[in-house]
């Protein structure tokens, strides 16, 4: 059974907010420089969370607008880059959707990290091609998220490890492309990156490399899309 919106607004407040923003910085700080960032930019962050990407992009962009659902990580944001001393950045709390709805073409840069694991495919292909639709001519999307072919993300989907709650479509890569591609983008503007995890399994990342296994050790994605 699917969750309803309000169930997972629940899911994304109180406790989960501590719990996300004690997550290592360093997961977003290695996926600034594969993005395509100037003093021009305008980028929008889908999912923004405690904003972490705020402080890390401050220097690099014009403005950065992060977006949630969830009162409490709006809240926690604001505060988090008011003490980090970040001027440009700007907290929305609203639904993606009806954001997107009112800025055709604005935007340089959309991204969504650790956010598309947190929604059905009917939400995810009216979420990115509202993505496609804020974005500029020759804008890039970047998502980055975890990989269903990573031997724990598959253990977790098939019940053998417990699974984050929040976590409702953890995908491949092959299932995002696709869904991207229904979203306007073109297959020959996407990237596949894959990187590292964050925690006690990067020291395993470079059995990524292996032939035939390797695959199972690829535990994030890293996607681009161009438009």
């Amino acid at each position: 059974m699917q969750l309803s919106e309000d169930q997972r607004r629940d899911m994304h407040s109180g406790d989960y907010v501590e719990l996300l923003d004690s997550i290592p910085i360093s997961r977003m700080t290695r996926l600034v420089p594969l993005m395509a960032l100037s003093s021009t930019t305008r980028l929008v962050d889908f999912a923004c969370g405690t904003g972490p990407l705020s402080a890390l992009v401050q220097h690099e962009v014009a403005s950065y607008e992060g977006i949630d659902f969830s009162p409490d990580f709006v809240v926690a944001a604001r505060r988090i880059a008011a003490e980090k001393g970040v001027t440009n950045a700007t907290f929305h709390c609203e639904d993606i959707v009806s954001f997107c709805a009112r800025h055709h073409g604005e935007y340089d840069v959309v991204t969504a990290n650790d956010f598309s694991e947190h929604v059905y495919d009917k939400d995810f292909l009216q979420i990115f091609r509202g993505a496609h639709d804020i974005l500029k001519p020759g804008g890039h999307l970047y998502i980055y998220t975890p990989n269903l072919t990573f031997f724990w993300e598959w253990m977790k989907d098939v019940g053998l490890a417990k699974q984050f709650p929040q976590h409702i479509a953890v995908r491949d890569a092959a299932q995002y492309l696709a869904l991207l591609e229904q979203c306007g983008f073109r297959r020959e503007d996407m990237q596949v990156r894959y990187l590292a995890h964050f925690n006690i399994f990067r020291t395993i990342h470079w059995l990524s490399h292996l032939p035939l296994v390797g695959r199972y050790f690829q535990a994030k994605l890293f996607i681009s899309c161009r438009k």
